[in-house]
């Protein structure tokens, strides 16, 4: 497991990224700490999956008020457990998969314990082909669950300056509420450009 440093790098197979991931902010938070933590290119096993996260971390990285982190770290450590990824492959309509097998929080001591689910491995682990990459420090600052996933969804194409997909696709990887995905003009005042335009502003 790395340290966490100013240079901590998410990196996550382009598959995960454009699934819908079932968290709020303060969940995507915590996993995306824990994610930062991992050493990619290590062979996977549950050594290399168990991740330890102080609370003190969360607070730092994310600017969070420290009278509320621990209450906030305790909710998104039990939430995570119920989370479930869902992914969109060739052969079936839809297919989930959790995120961690275990969630372990210990209040005296302000820290969460981690251990992603084995069936997240390939996505996670020894990376070579279709995955992007970023700096957890360029997404610390944002306060939109929306902004985090288009920005995730841009650094797929970093290098191209273009992301292309469709609005089915694009609604469920953000995972939008069921009025806007039948009202283009709500979808675009709602998540589009309030998410642009935090990206814009907060994310370098």
């Amino acid at each position: 497991m790395k340290p966490l440093t100013k240079t901590s790098y998410i990196n996550m197979t382009n598959d995960l990224i454009r699934s819908a991931q079932g968290l709020n902010l303060g969940e995507k938070r915590l996993l995306m700490l824990a994610v930062s933590k991992l050493d990619s290119k290590a062979k996977p096993s549950v050594q290399a999956a168990t991740v330890k996260i102080t609370v003190a971390e969360m607070v730092q990285e994310f600017d969070l008020n420290p009278d509320k982190a621990y209450q906030e770290a305790k909710k998104a450590a039990q939430g995570i457990m119920k989370r479930q990824i869902r992914f969109k492959p060739d052969d079936a309509d839809v297919a989930l998969i959790q995120w961690v097998g275990k969630s372990a929080y210990n209040k005296g001591q302000g820290w969460i314990l981690i251990e992603f689910y084995h069936g997240l491995f390939p996505h996670l682990f020894d990376l070579k082909g279709y995955f992007a990459s970023y700096k957890l420090s360029r997404t610390s600052a944002l306060r939109s669950i929306y902004s985090w996933r288009l920005f995730e969804l841009f650094m797929q194409f970093k290098n191209t300056g273009f992301l292309t997909i469709s609005i089915d696709e694009f609604n469920h990887i953000m995972e939008v509420a069921d009025t806007y995905k039948n009202d283009f003009g709500l979808l675009r005042t709602r998540v589009i450009e309030p998410a642009t335009k935090e990206i814009r502003e907060k994310t370098g």
